[in-house]
C-alpha cells in the first residue's frame, strides 16, 4: 500500500501537533547487499527477415538468432531472447523470438501491448520491407517506425532499443520493379537513420545498426553471398549469419544490453484499466505497487500513430484518473501509467486500448424508393463502397434511413460518394438528421452539404457536436434530383446525461490564508467542477473550473480572519448540475509560522502543498516545520553548519543545533538510543545546554548539547524532534 505524498496532503483540517524528527547521526557501519539483474531479455523484433525465412530453400534454423545467441554465449553475455513465438528453432538455441512474415509495422505495434509485458532490456528492431512491399508511403511507414520506437523506450526508460535499416529488395514484387522498390526502401533507411539521431538526441536510448550500409553482399566465394541462392527477398544462411555479426558487434560495443534501474526508481504501476463512461471521458484505474513514489504519470496516445503525451500528473497513492474532452465515438485511445520520484520514473504499466465501430454497419435501412434490388437501401451501409443505394425515378424527396438499435451521441458521420460514375447533383444538396422518431416528425439537422458539389469518389467527414442521443439517421435531399449513397458510416457514444450534483462540501479554515475544501463526487460522467466563493456575506462569483473526479481544493491565498462561504456544481458538455450545499470557514489570525514562510517570497508563492509544514519542497530531507523551528530558508539546500550536528572531541560528543527564536510554539527536543530499537530512545535533559547568540542572525540561536556515551558500546545515535 502507498503511502500518502507529503507534498500534497489531502484536504482535510491539519491536526495541531506536528512533528518533525531528524536522524543527525549514526556512529557504526551498516551492511549493504546486492542482487544479481539476472539474464538480459532480448526481444529480436520484426517480420520474416527476423523470424528467419526464405522462400528459396525454405526456413534457416533459427536465422540469424542462431548465430547471434552463440557470439553473445561465447563473449559471456548472459541473455534470454524473448517474444510471442517461438517457431523455426534450431537444436540447443534459445528459440524465442516475434519475427511475423509479411508484417508491417502498424501490425508490430498492434503486438506492441503482449511484448512490452515481457520486460524486455534491448529490443533488436528491423521493420518496414512489408512496407515497401506492400506499397505503404514512405513517410506513413517511417511515421509508424516512430511510434514503434516511442512506444517501446518511453515505456521503459532503461529499455535500449537497436534498430536496423532494411536490406535490398532484389526482385520484383506487387507488379512493381526492383528498380522501383530499392528506391522507395533507400528512402524509408534515411527516414530510418533520421529518426534513430532525433530519438537519441532527445535522450532516449536508441542506436542505429545500419545493416543496409555494413553487410557485404557479394564475396569472392559465393557460398559466402549474402543471398546465396536466396529468394530477392531474404538471406541465405550466409546472409543471416552476417547479420547476427553485425547485430552482436553493434549491440556489445555499445554498453550494457541490460541497465538496471536507477537506485530508488519505483515499482511500476500494473492492471491498468480503462472504461469508456460518456463520448467525452475515459475513466482509468491502477494498482499502486509502489511505496516511495511521488506521483504518477498518465500518457495517452490518440490513434494508432498519434505521438504519445503526458496528460496528468497525479499525486502519490492516487489510483485513478478521469480522461476527458475526447472523442470517444470518433477515436481510439491508448493509456498507459508510470509511477515518478526525484531518482527517476518507473517502467510503464500496462498498455489499455479503446477502440470505435461503425454504428451503422449492418443495421436495418430503408429508402423513399430505389433504382432496382441491385441499388437497395441495405446497399449504403454495407461496409462496400463499391455498392450503391440510388433512388428510383420520379422520387423527388429522396432520402435514406437507418435504424440504429438504440440512442447513441452521434459524434461523426462519413457519407461516401460513388465510385464509379460522376454525377454532381447527387453529391450537394442534402441534410444528414438525427430523430428518436421512426417517422422524422421531428429531427435535429446534424450536418449536411450546399449547393456546392462534393468532389468526384470523394467522402464528406461531419462532425457533430450535439450531446443528444439519437437512435435514427437519416440522409435527405433538399432539392428534387436523383439522389446516390456508396456508404454511410456512423461513429458516436452512449449519450452523455446531465451530471449528478456534487454533496457533502465541507469547509476548514488552515491558518490565517488558506481554507480547505472537500466533497463527494456522484456522478461519473461530469467534464469538471465549477467553484463558487461568496465573501464577507456578497453574492458568489466562480473561482475556479476543476478536473472531473476532483474531490478537493485549496483556497490560497486568503486574507486573514474573513468568512468564505462556497458551493460548487459538476458540468459536462449537456450542462450543468444543481449546486452542492453551501459550506463557511473562517481563516484564523496570521501565525508565527505564516509570517516566517511570508519571510521567503518564493516559498510563499508555492503552491500550498508544498507550504505545508510536513512537506519537503527542495526534496532535501529537511520539512517547512523543520526549517522553521531551525531557522532556515525552506527552499535552499542548507549548509552543514546550518544543520544540526554531532562532533567528538577525545572522549566526548557534542551535540549542536540552531532554534529559531521566532517560533515560540515549537518545542526542540533531543533524543539518543544505542541501538534504534523500538522504545530505546531516551529524551536528554536541556539542562546541560550551553546556548549561544549566533552572529548575524539575532533570531536564531545555536544550542550545544553534551551526548553521554557508554564505553561498552561503539554506537550512539542522535536526532532531533521538532513539534508545535
Amino acid at each position: 500500500m502507498a503511502r500518502s505524498d507529503p507534498h500534497t496532503p489531502p484536504a482535510r483540517s491539519r491536526p495541531h501537533h506536528l512533528l518533525g524528527v531528524l536522524v543527525i547521526c549514526l556512529l557504526g557501519l551498516l551492511g549493504s547487499s546486492s542482487s544479481a539483474q539476472g539474464a538480459a531479455k532480448i526481444l529480436p523484433l520484426g517480420d520474416s527477415i527476423t523470424r528467419g525465412s526464405n522462400d528459396a530453400l525454405g526456413d534457416i534454423p533459427g536465422g540469424y538468432r542462431r548465430k547471434l545467441g552463440e557470439l553473445l554465449v561465447t563473449a559471456g553475455v548472459d541473455h534470454d531472447f524473448v517474444g510471442g513465438r517461438n517457431d523455426n528453432t534450431s537444436p540447443g538455441m534459445d528459440p524465442d523470438h516475434d519475427g511475423n512474415n509479411g508484417f508491417r509495422t502498424d501490425q508490430m505495434i498492434a503486438n506492441l501491448p503482449a511484448l512490452l509485458a515481457l520486460q524486455p532490456d534491448t529490443v533488436l528492431l528491423m521493420a518496414g520491407t512489408n512496407d515497401i512491399l506492400q506499397g505503404v508511403p514512405v513517410a506513413t511507414a517511417a511515421d509508424q517506425l516512430r511510434s514503434l520506437i516511442e512506444t517501446l523506450t518511453l515505456s521503459d526508460p532503461h529499455r535500449r532499443v537497436c534498430v536496423s535499416t532494411i536490406i535490398p529488395i532484389t526482385q520484383a514484387w506487387g507488379g512493381r520493379s526492383e528498380a522501383f522498390l530499392n528506391t522507395a526502401a533507400d528512402a524509408y533507411n534515411v527516414q530510418v537513420r533520421e529518426l534513430v539521431r532525433q530519438q537519441a538526441e532527445a535522450g532516449r536510448r536508441v542506436l542505429l545498426v545500419d545493416m543496409n550500409a555494413l553487410l557485404v553482399y557479394s564475396d569472392p566465394n559465393p557460398d559466402r553471398n549474402f543471398f546465396q541462392p536466396g529468394d530477392g527477398l531474404h538471406p541465405g544462411q550466409a546472409g543471416y549469419d552476417q547479420m547476427a555479426e553485425i547485430w552482436h558487434s553493434e549491440v556489445t560495443a555499445n554498453g550494457p544490453i541490460a541497465v538496471p534501474p536507477v537506485a530508488g526508481t519505483p515499482a511500476a504501476p500494473a492492471a491498468l484499466t480503462a472504461t469508456v463512461v460518456s463520448g467525452s471521458r475515459i475513466n482509468l484505474a491502477w494498482a499502486d505497487h509502489s511505496d516511495n513514489e511521488t506521483g504518477f504519470k498518465v500518457y495517452r496516445k490518440t490513434g494508432t500513430f498519434g505521438p504519445w503525451e503526458v496528460i496528468a500528473v497525479r499525486p502519490a497513492g492516487a489510483t485513478s484518473h478521469a480522461a476527458t474532452g475526447l472523442a470517444t465515438g470518433v477515436n481510439s485511445y491508448q493509456f498507459a501509467v508510470s509511477s515518478t520520484n526525484s531518482a527517476s520514473d518507473s517502467a510503464w504499466s500496462n498498455l489499455v486500448s479503446t477502440t470505435f465501430s461503425n454504428l451503422a454497419l449492418y443495421q436495418p435501412a430503408s429508402a423513399s424508393s430505389a433504382f432496382s434490388t441491385t441499388f437497395a437501401a441495405v446497399k449504403a451501409n454495407d461496409g462496400d463502397i463499391n455498392s450503391l443505394w440510388s433512388t428510383g425515378g420520379g422520387d423527388t424527396s429522396a432520402r435514406w434511413t437507418v435504424d440504429l438499435a438504440t440512442p447513441w451521441q452521434i459524434q461523426q458521420v462519413q457519407v461516401v460518394t460513388r465510385q464509379d460514375i460522376d454525377q454532381p447533383n447527387t453529391r450537394r444538396n442534402f441534410e444528414i438528421r438525427g430523430s428518436n422518431d421512426p417517422a422524422f416528425a421531428s429531427y435535429s439537422v446534424l450536418a449536411g452539404q450546399g449547393s456546392t458539389a462534393l468532389a468526384h469518389a470523394s467522402t464528406l467527414t461531419a462532425s457533430v457536436s450535439i450531446p443528444n442521443g439519437f437512435r435514427y439517421l437519416r440522409l435527405a435531399k433538399t432539392d428534387t434530383s436523383n439522389f446516390t449513397l456508396a456508404e454511410v458510416r456512423v461513429f458516436g457514444a452512449v449519450p452523455t446525461t446531465l451530471p449528478a450534483a456534487p454533496s457533502n462540501l465541507i469547509a476548514g479554515a488552515v491558518g490565517s490564508n488558506r481554507i480547505e475544501l472537500s466533497w463527494s463526487v456522484n456522478s461519473s460522467n461530469e467534464s469538471g467542477f465549477k467553484l463558487e466563493r461568496s465573501t464577507g456575506g456578497g453574492g458568489f462569483v466562480e473561482i475556479a473550473v476543476l478536473p472531473a473526479a476532483t474531490v478537493s481544493l485549496t483556497d490560497h491565498p486568503l486574507a486573514a480572519e474573513i468568512t468564505c462561504s462556497y458551493r460548487l456544481r459538476a458540468f459536462n458538455e449537456v450542462g450543468d448540475s444543481v449546486f452542492s450545499n453551501v459550506a463557511t470557514a473562517s481563516t484564523g489570525p496570521v501565525t508565527a509560522y505564516d509570517s516566517w514562510a511570508a519571510g521567503y517570497p518564493a516559498f510563499s508563492a508555492l503552491p500550498p502543498p508544498y507550504q505545508d509544514p510536513a512537506a519537503d519542497p527542495n526534496g532535501d530531507g529537511i520539512n517547512n516545520l523543520l526549517c522553521y523551528g531551525l531557522g532556515l530558508d525552506p527552499l535552499s539546500n542548507s549548509a552543514s553548519a546550518s544543520t544540526p550536528r554531532l562532533a567528538s572531541a577525545s572522549e566526548t560528543l557534542t551535540f549542536t543545533y540552531r532554534r529559531n527564536k521566532l517560533a515560540p510554539e515549537l518545542t526542540h527536543e533531543v533524543l539518543v538510543s544505542p541501538d534504534l530499537s523500538d522504545g530505546s530512545w531516551s529524551v536528554l535533559s536541556q539542562q546541560q545546554a550551553v546556548t549561544s547568540e549566533l552572529i548575524g542572525n539575532q533570531n536564531v540561536e545555536e544550542i550545544s548539547m553534551p551526548i553521554p556515551t557508554d564505553p561498552e558500546n561503539s554506537h550512539h545515535f542522535v536526532r532531533l524532534r521538532v513539534t508545535r
